[in-house]
């Protein structure tokens, strides 16, 4: 295995367990609120309420800040002085916590105008409007800690260190998931309690970073300098990222907007599948996109081609290994997954069937989906944010025609396929892009590879299918039985194929050892 593959293999290997983690626990924790709360006004109001500072922490933190921060850390790392580049450090922090308190302020003033926005059709009952602006004001100070984390993450994830930043969700699932069952008839209404739960997740997330950061003599220290260069140059960076995740963020104010319209419980629906879905997007896709950026970033920096090619072609091959099989799984098991992991308390069978029909539609965009998030590291990479923020805009325009054309015939499923419509779209467009910018060849050599992966996933498909046969998937037990013979069925293709990544995996672990 080479350096470059086993760099990316490592980071998201830890990345892997700690997210897994993170995705098992998100999920006790939606079934704890399913439990508690079943889908309805009070679970609408707080996801839509939820969303609005996630969308920021995603604009801002996740989506610029960071991707914009780690290209000009390791461009730092590599022809300046240690004490420059905490120097550095130390200036971006101060800016963006001083940007961020005040962000965090004018949230909580204009709370009404932006559920305005971002939920019109709330308008219409005036307890489910202000029980939504209520809980926005109670969590919106989760977007300054949740930030600071995620410029944490961009410095800890530059020198190789992934584990704190990769764990930091599991302590919001804990706090979400204990919160609401011990306070749960302390508060008035009882959904408050969830609001309290993020914002002391939000604190668990940022202080679990100090340590790793004090020990690399990387810790936050108080110099705002507006002119330092390398504050003025991610400034400059993430302004063409900004419009990009804000086009990304749009299709999702978008899918909200239009499904407030829609029957009560149809943003619940969508949450719900959603983390369904963000489960496997999550634990590899992310992963292994998040180990991608710095190695892509060292290799441009460095002008090693070569290294860029192998570094983008692995990355892919190894998220759609995944996400191949992934898609045909969720699509095959979409209902007895939500029955199992939702259906209890107040969450019905009703309510499991419309979760299902939109399970499965995001379930389609799962490849499209982890293909992109791979691309674009690579813009990110060479510095570049205007051609990924204009093929985010076309696909913004795509998602949001598609989903009103949909929503009308399939309701919330159509909100959902709409997506996965357009981020196929956006992954057509993003491959020529690189092809015409920078030469890289992106599906050329993995077509027969592509072949053989996707026959291996259907056969699999055929398994998972026969599995349901013998054991009822509808019950924790059976469904846990499908899913391992799925698993194992895969496996096994790959070893009989003779799939390199089996391979690989082996070797990497073997040297590990």
């Amino acid at each position: 295995m080479s350096h470059t593959k086993r760099e990316i293999s490592r980071a998201a290997g830890i990345m892997g367990v700690f997210t897994l983690l993170s995705r098992i626990t998100g999920l006790i924790r939606e079934g704890v609120v399913a439990y508690l709360f079943g889908a309805g006004m009070a679970t609408d109001a707080f996801f839509v309420a939820f969303r609005i500072p996630n969308l920021f922490r995603r604009l801002l933190a996740e989506g610029s800040l960071t991707v914009a921060f780690i290209p000009v850390f390791s461009e730092y790392r590599t022809s300046h002085t240690e004490e420059e580049t905490r120097k550095m450090v130390h200036a971006v922090f101060s800016v963006a916590a001083v940007f961020l308190i005040a962000l965090v302020v004018l949230g909580i003033l204009f709370s009404p105008f932006l559920i305005h926005i971002f939920a019109p059709g709330f308008a219409a009952d005036p307890q489910k409007f202000e029980l939504t602006v209520f809980l926005n004001r109670v969590m919106f100070p989760y977007l300054l800690l949740v930030s600071l984390m995620a410029l944490a993450m961009g410095v800890l994830n530059s020198v190789n260190h992934f584990s704190s930043p990769a764990f930091a969700p599991v302590l919001l699932n804990l706090s979400m998931i204990a919160i609401p069952l011990v306070g749960y008839s302390f508060f008035v209404p009882p959904i408050v309690s969830l609001g309290v739960a993020v914002l002391v997740g939000g604190i668990l997330q940022f202080v679990i970073q100090i340590p790793p950061l004090e020990k690399m003599n990387l810790g936050f220290r108080w110099h705002c300098d507006l002119r330092h260069s390398a504050v003025r140059k991610i400034l400059r960076l993430m302004g063409p990222s900004v419009f990009g995740t804000a086009v990304y963020q749009l299709n999702i104010l978008v899918t909200t907007f239009l499904a407030s319209w829609l029957e009560e419980g149809s943003i619940s629906y969508l949450w719900y599948s959603g983390r369904v879905f963000e489960v496997v997007q999550g634990v590899f896709v992310i992963a292994i996109a998040t180990a991608a950026l710095p190695t892509l970033s060292r290799k441009v920096a460095q002008k090693d081609h070569a290294g860029v090619e192998e570094a983008l072609s692995y990355s892919l091959r190894m998220v759609l290994w995944v996400t191949i099989p992934a898609t045909i799984g969720l699509v095959l098991l979409a209902q007895p997954i939500s029955k199992v992991l939702f259906e209890r308390g107040l969450f019905t069978a009703a309510m499991t069937e419309k979760t299902a029909s939109a399970l499965w539609a995001y379930a389609l965009g799962l490849v499209p989906l982890g293909a992109v998030r791979v691309l674009v590291q690579s813009f990110y990479a060479y510095q570049e944010m205007r051609a990924p923020v204009r093929i985010a805009f076309y696909t913004f325009l795509l998602n949001l025609v598609l989903s009103v054309a949909l929503m009308f015939t399939m309701g919330h499923t159509g909100l959902a396929l709409a997506t996965t419509l357009s981020v196929t779209f956006q992954l057509v467009i993003l491959t020529r892009a690189l092809k015409q910018r920078h030469a890289l060849s992106v599906w050329s050599p993995l077509w027969k590879w592509l072949l053989k992966t996707t026959f291996i996933a259907f056969v699999m498909g055929l398994s998972v299918w026969g599995g349901t046969i013998f054991w009822d998937a509808s019950t924790p037990w059976g469904l846990l039985g499908v899913i391992s013979l799925g698993v194992v069925a895969f496996i096994a293709l790959n070893r009989l194929f003779r799939s390199p990544e089996l391979g690989e995996l082996r070797q990497y672990l073997s040297r590990r050892g």
